[in-house]
């Protein structure tokens, strides 16, 4: 697996921030045996997320993710799309509660037990 990644932080302020994360490379795997689990793919990731943190004990995260894999020898596709909020709120000395929701959109063109799928 060959990936190169790029991570940028740019701060708007005292309490808002702006957070990228790029990923770029290949994924490759050859079997003597099984040719037909054979596979190289190239691959792109990137996420960017907007951090507010309103006080000392409470932020929320808006980010949106996009992934995209391509098979070069079965000519198999896939993109996911990935857009989520986050809540936390932190409790001096007892913990962190923390709120997720994602919407994830998933295309794809072959047989979900591929490499890509």
């Amino acid at each position: 697996m060959i990936s190169h990644g790029f991570r940028s932080r740019f701060s708007l302020g005292e309490n808002t921030s702006i957070i990228n994360q790029f990923d770029a490379g290949d994924k490759t795997f050859t079997s003597q045996f099984f040719p037909g689990r054979d596979y190289d793919i190239g691959f792109i990731f990137n996420k960017l997320s907007i951090q507010l943190q309103l006080n000392m004990a409470f932020r929320v995260i808006a980010d949106y993710g996009f992934k995209s894999q391509v098979n070069r020898l079965d000519e198999q596709r896939s993109e996911e799309h990935n857009l989520g909020t986050e809540l936390r709120y932190s409790i001096l000395s007892k913990g962190i509660f923390t709120c997720r929701g994602n919407y994830v959109h998933l295309g794809y063109n072959d047989d979900p037990n591929s490499p890509v799928g």
